[in-house]
């Protein structure tokens, strides 16, 4: 690829929160940009509001749904003729815990479906032509419940999934290096990354806020920015030296 070419990003999740933030870092960073994501009115809002950074190429489907993976893969390719990096943001818990023995194995296989095989599909579709390219970056979000165990909204099903995401990058690693691949994982903590989340720390009290930031040894909640910033360096093209590794962004609540 030329020095003058830009280097070309899927994000998936772009419509919000950390997904949202990583675009914006990337269009900053002079990426091309596919976003991807479920949200259709979310990711033209955010290729509005970001529009004098660079544009966005707006993907809109299920990221479970192989069909819409493969559709926008193929978008992407079409748009803009290759890919260099991939961002496998896309995922949440829909508020599924409490005791292993009261959820439902619909309930499962949904967080299962929207947090790990949605990388794995997306992974999957995307590796020929890294491979054909010699050249890729893989990111894949897990989480510090994945690393340890989930709190708050994060039940068995999430950090189960989250886990396995650990195990996909490890494994993968081993079978793209040659090709010039990396695949890496961010965990991240307490991220204050949507209206969700942040709604969701307004409602407890500030003694829950104190012992909750009381394991947190910077003492703060994280910032969508302080998981993109992590992601972009995975991304750079320096860090071909880094793969299947876990860059934990936690504040140091988790260590290991």
């Amino acid at each position: 690829m030329e020095k003058t070419q830009k280097r070309v990003a899927l994000v998936t999740g772009g419509a919000s929160g950390i997904g949202k933030e990583i675009v914006r870092e990337m269009l900053i960073n002079s990426y091309e940009i596919g976003a991807f994501d479920i949200n259709e009115e979310g990711l033209k809002n955010t290729a509005d509001e970001f529009k004098k950074l660079g544009s966005v190429l707006t993907l809109v489907g299920d990221a479970g749904n192989e069909d819409d993976v493969n559709n926008a893969v193929k978008m992407m390719l079409k748009g803009f003729g290759r890919i260099d990096v991939l961002v496998n943001n896309a995922g949440g818990s829909f508020r599924i815990n409490g005791s292993l023995e009261t959820i439902e194995p619909s309930d499962w296989d949904k967080v299962i479906r929207l947090n790990l095989r949605n990388q794995y599909l997306f992974t999957r579709a995307i590796i020929p032509t890294m491979k054909e390219q010699k050249y890729g970056r893989i990111v894949c979000m897990s989480s510090k419940a994945g690393r340890s165990r989930g709190s708050g909204n994060s039940g068995a099903p999430y950090t189960a999934a989250k886990a396995g995401i650990l195990g996909l990058v490890r494994q993968t690693s081993n079978d793209l290096g040659s090709f010039g691949i990396t695949i890496n994982a961010v965990a991240p903590g307490t991220i204050l990354s949507g209206e969700r989340i942040r709604s969701y720390w307004d409602q407890r009290t500030s003694e829950d806020i104190e012992k909750h930031l009381s394991n947190v040894p910077v003492r703060r909640f994280g910032t969508s920015e302080d998981v993109a910033y992590a992601v972009l360096f995975l991304c750079d093209e320096r860090a071909s030296f880094i793969t299947g590794a876990v860059l934990d962004v936690n504040g140091g609540a988790w260590v290991g």
